[in-house]
């Protein structure tokens, strides 16, 4: 039984809305085809496949026009990625400094701190790293040297600021280069690759890494 009011667009055939009949409107977007509970269900995770075409719901899923239109979806979302992740690294991204610590470079304040205050300390001082284990980033305490330190610190600062404001920066532009290609042949293909390729360096993914902190 066709108990639902399907209200798509006149012009392009895309669904825009579901009324069912039983209950009272004071009035109803037009135009609208009805359709059955079961074709409702089936449609809500597909909209995308569908298209009214004479007044009749159409699978237009494997056509030009649907090939089209999620090449178009998936270019606007890695555009969003890629600013995204450049955006969340430059703000939260992990550096490996001398191929042995960790490092947040949202800590660059501490670091600095760190650096300035070591005129005052006279033995060993304690510094805060990750260790990455079991997929996951801890917070370690390291112990460094004074002069240890100073070096660290340094080199770590330093490392910080070409990772901020030249490394990302460069990658963005890279990334965003190579998806205009992409975008230009007007063809899905290779473009989820590229997409689940986008990586700044050590940039945690917030989506698949919980931080832990053991001290």
């Amino acid at each position: 039984m066709k108990n639902i009011k399907l209200h798509y667009d006149s012009q392009t055939g895309k669904i825009l809305g579901y009324y069912p009949c039983d209950l009272a409107y004071i009035s109803l977007p037009h135009p609208c085809i009805d359709i059955t509970s079961e074709e409702h269900k089936m449609l809500i995770h597909n909209e995308s496949k569908f298209r009214v075409r004479n007044k009749e719901l159409l699978n237009i899923e494997g056509t030009a026009e649907y090939i089209l239109e999620e090449t178009k979806k998936l270019i606007a979302f890695a555009s969003r990625k890629i600013n995204s992740c450049a955006e969340f690294a430059q703000e939260h991204g992990v550096i490996l400094i001398d191929e042995s610590y960790y490092v947040n470079v949202s800590w660059k304040k501490y670091y600095s701190t760190m650096l300035n205050a070591l005129d005052k300390i006279s033995n060993e001082i304690r510094i805060k790293t990750y260790v990455f284990e079991n997929n996951q980033y801890y917070i370690e305490y390291k112990e460094f040297s004074k002069d240890e330190a100073k070096t660290f610190l340094e080199k770590t600062i330093s490392a910080i600021d070409n990772y901020c404001t030249q490394y990302i920066p460069e990658k963005q532009n890279e990334y965003i280069s190579n998806l205009k290609k992409i975008a230009s042949t007007q063809k899905c293909k290779g473009l989820k690759t590229f997409i689940n390729g986008i990586d700044y360096g050590y940039a945690i993914d917030e989506n698949t890494i919980e931080i832990s902190v053991k001290i």
